[in-house]
């Protein structure tokens, strides 16, 4: 089960959403059932005190995810994702999808700490988006679906 805590109006269509991301989980884990994840929404003094807290590094981030075993946690900032998006000339929708993926892969074991690892995890966020974006276009060809 996926909960979103604090989107407000930036997360839009939270149940697809939710169904997309538990297909990604299930594209990378196989059999093993998508365990609970909160995603919570949090300000850029909650993202930084998490950050140095837990990685010592007390600059902004745009998202942590916190694997607890049975259940996950995962802190987006959204003024981070905005900022990004800014900065990779995306809009704040496709960012925001990619930072949530993003997670999920974190929790089916990808890691972005070295550049080969990056450079998986990428591709994994790349697959995962184009899915979401069949999904759209396939609905906007067949309204009513």
């Amino acid at each position: 089960m996926i909960r979103f805590h604090g989107f407000r109006g930036e997360l839009r269509e939270a149940r697809r959403h939710r169904e997309w991301l538990q297909n990604c989980w299930r594209l990378y884990m196989d059999s093993r059932e998508p365990m609970p994840i909160e995603y919570w929404a949090v300000s850029l003094e909650t993202i930084a005190d998490l950050h140095g807290r837990f990685l010592g590094n007390t600059r902004p981030t745009d998202i942590l995810t916190f694997d607890y075993g049975d259940m996950a946690e995962i802190f987006v900032c959204l003024a981070v994702i905005k900022e990004n998006a800014r900065l990779y000339r995306t809009t704040f929708s496709n960012e925001l999808r990619r930072v949530l993926v993003h997670g999920i892969l974190h929790l089916c074991g990808l890691n972005d700490d070295s550049d080969s690892a990056r450079c998986q995890m990428r591709e994994a966020e790349d697959l995962c988006l184009s899915a979401w974006a069949k999904t759209v276009s396939h609905e906007t060809i067949r309204p009513g679906f």
